[in-house]
């Protein structure tokens, strides 16, 4: 199967037949989404699709590239999300219930618009800019909902992905990144006056 055969992941299955959903998604809580998004910069978002692509590789089979997936997310985030949304084994036990299409737009929007801020030369608008990206994680609550609920109704004491190495590695480098930035934000030269007020 090549890169671009995603498929809707086989055939529905009743509820009540023993499935294997420790592929279906990232089982993670939505706070630690939200949390690490922030402490990272947004960096944890780029892992999010990563392993949720490499769990949609192992789960059907696809010969795809989760790397290339989450490095070009702008292009693969509707794929990503309409494919979890139409999972047939996943839907057979709980209805997706987001719209694929607008999270997506949502998401791609508010990470163009940080990327333009980004690019002004102004301490204000680079935190502005992290802010926006961050906050396009908001479009991405609704499909860990789902994907938590999923998991929930087929292994309900089953607990959520606990604290990886990949994660703690993401979450020093976010940490080292916001003393960086809170570094460079205090070392930077305050001008007073009139004329620096224009």
């Amino acid at each position: 199967m090549t890169d671009s055969q995603d498929g809707d992941g086989g055939d529905p299955l009743a509820p009540s037949q023993a499935i294997e959903f420790s592929t279906f998604g990232l089982h993670i809580s939505p706070a630690r989404l939200v949390l690490m998004t922030l402490a990272t910069m947004s960096l944890y978002q780029f892992y999010w699709q990563y392993q949720s692509w490499s769990e949609i590789k192992r789960r059907r089979h696809l010969s795809i590239r989760p790397l290339w997936r989450a490095i070009f997310g702008y292009f693969w985030m509707y794929p990503l999300l309409k494919s979890l949304n139409r999972d047939r084994q996943a839907r057979a036990i709980i209805p997706g219930t987001y719209a694929a299409g607008g999270l997506a737009a949502g998401w791609i929007l508010l990470n163009l618009c940080s990327t333009v801020v980004s690019r002004i030369d102004d301490v204000a608008m680079s935190f502005l800019a992290v802010g926006l990206s961050v906050a396009s994680v908001c479009f991405l609550l609704p499909v860990q909902t789902f994907v938590n609920a999923v998991h929930e109704q087929v292994a309900p004491r089953a607990a959520p992905l606990g604290w990886t190495r990949g994660q703690w590695i993401l979450l020093a480098v976010g940490l080292l990144l916001w003393a960086l930035a809170l570094l460079g934000l205090s070392l930077a030269p305050r001008e007073t006056g009139p004329i620096a007020r224009w």
